[in-house]
């Protein structure tokens, strides 16, 4: 069991659907390729390389600073370079509610994608008003009580991603997350580099499989715990 504390904790549940009782994962597994998914999982990989080569040579107080912005942005380099090589994926760049941020997304047969940092596998990203509105205009598709405001738009993933505790130039996990209707919970999950290509990334699935017990009350983690990620999606 993963232990409550004062930090996001995101309470994964499934939830009701009209067509698939394994969505989304099913209904994300029929939009978006393989070929797709596996060469941004290598991008996010990649970007983490790249970001100790950018502040390579900086002391550790100002590399310290400067990591997270490095690594946001070779990630968000990284969506840019998948797009390009896949005729279904069509990029997009958005702003944050403040207009002071940009962030890349891929929007492909309906589904939208989105990466963004998290603390570990029970945190939502931060409660940015950009992504509540993606998943209010889009997961309603899953749920018996609400509907899509746009009724092209079919899905709302969101790959996130976390350093290794170890070495901070690799992923702990990089995991396509699905949030709900409400941005509340998490109702789908998709272990990218233990699952569903531990094949190529030559890791194996862990035999426990990390959840939040019922009485846990999902909150999204406030922006004063991500004092060193400020500004990071």
């Amino acid at each position: 069991m993963v232990a409550l504390n004062a930090r996001v904790i995101a309470k994964e549940r499934p939830m009701q659907h009209r067509h698939d009782p394994t969505a989304p994962i099913s209904m994300f597994d029929d939009l978006v390729p393989g070929e797709l998914l596996l060469q941004i999982a290598y991008g996010v990989r990649h970007a983490y390389r790249e970001a100790e080569t950018t502040v390579s040579g900086l002391d550790s107080p100002e590399a310290n600073d400067l990591r997270p912005h490095a690594r946001r942005a070779h990630v968000e380099t990284a969506i840019r370079q998948a797009s390009t090589e896949h005729a279904e994926a069509n990029l997009f760049t958005g702003r944050n509610a403040a207009d002071n941020c940009s962030h890349r997304g891929i929007e492909c047969n309906g589904v939208l994608l989105t990466g963004s940092l998290v603390d570990d596998r029970t945190c939502l990203p931060r409660n940015a008003v950009y992504r509540k509105g993606y998943a209010r205009s889009r997961q309603g598709v899953l749920d018996f009580h609400a509907a899509p405001v746009n009724s092209q738009a079919l899905l709302y993933a969101i790959f996130a991603h976390a350093p290794d505790s170890q070495d901070v130039t690799m992923p702990a996990f990089i995991d396509v997350i699905f949030p709900c209707h409400e941005y509340r919970d998490i109702v789908g999950r998709i272990r990218l580099l233990e699952d569903r290509f531990a094949a190529d990334f030559g890791r194996a699935a862990s035999a426990t499989v990390e959840t939040v017990p019922d009485i846990a009350v999902p909150r999204l983690r406030p922006a004063a715990a991500a004092s060193t990620r400020r500004g990071h999606a």
